[in-house]
């Protein structure tokens, strides 16, 4: 955490699995993952909370070319 005057700032990395048998088609070149992740952080002296909404992108590509 690194305070920055009255706010607060943070980062957090998250690690997100994609099963195995997700597999892309013969025309599939490029596959995308779009997701939301939603942060809740409670202050212990009060009772405010704040909620960071963030989308997450996942890409993974693919060779489908076969040479013959």
């Amino acid at each position: 955490m690194t305070p920055s005057g009255l706010d607060t700032l943070f980062e957090a990395n998250i690690l997100i699995n994609i099963p195995d048998d997700v597999i892309p088609t013969c025309k599939t070149n490029y596959m995308k993952i779009i997701n939301e992740i939603q942060i809740k952080v409670m202050f212990e002296r009060s009772n405010t909370y704040v909620l960071i909404t963030r989308e997450i992108l996942i890409g993974r590509n693919y060779e489908t070319r076969v040479e013959i």
